[in-house]
């Protein structure tokens, strides 16, 4: 009876010690949790330090706008010049792409009687041995004399 009340208070404190290093274990990864309780505090935002690039002074204006001369913009096109028709030996020859046109027919004629063609032929060779044999001799006559 003794045994028994030992095994089991020994199994309670494994039990005990495997949560405890459960609950180490999540507010090592999360800090901020609820079972934390002494969470740290929320961290202020980062601190922006000032550039080590100074940054240039700009002057007051010295000049105020005014009704003052306006300026027009004109654009004024290339002069070009043109050579005078002489006698070259290259001729310059001008080629117009004229499109021609194609009659093609829009409907094709389809045929409306297909003619059928069933026939069948049937040949039929009843040779005798003899003659087969004469066909044969004959054959190797007619090599013998080539």
């Amino acid at each position: 009876m003794k045994n028994r009340v030992f095994n089991g208070l020994s199994f309670l404190i494994v039990a005990a010690t495997v949560l405890l290093w459960l609950l180490v274990v999540i507010i090592f990864i999360e800090p901020q949790s609820f079972l934390n309780p002494f969470a740290p505090p929320t961290l202020p935002p980062l601190m922006s330090l000032p550039s080590y690039t100074p940054t240039p002074r700009s002057l007051p204006a010295t000049w105020t706008p005014g009704s003052g001369p306006e300026i027009v913009e004109t654009i004024s096109l290339k002069t070009t010049s043109t050579i005078p028709a002489t006698d070259t030996l290259v001729p310059f020859n001008t080629f117009t792409n004229t499109p021609t046109r194609t009659n093609t027919p829009t409907n094709t004629p389809t045929p409306t009687d297909t003619p059928t063609i069933t026939a069948t032929a049937t040949a039929t060779h009843d040779l005798t041995a003899t003659e087969l044999s004469r066909i044969a001799t004959s054959i190797a006559e007619t090599e013998a004399a080539e």
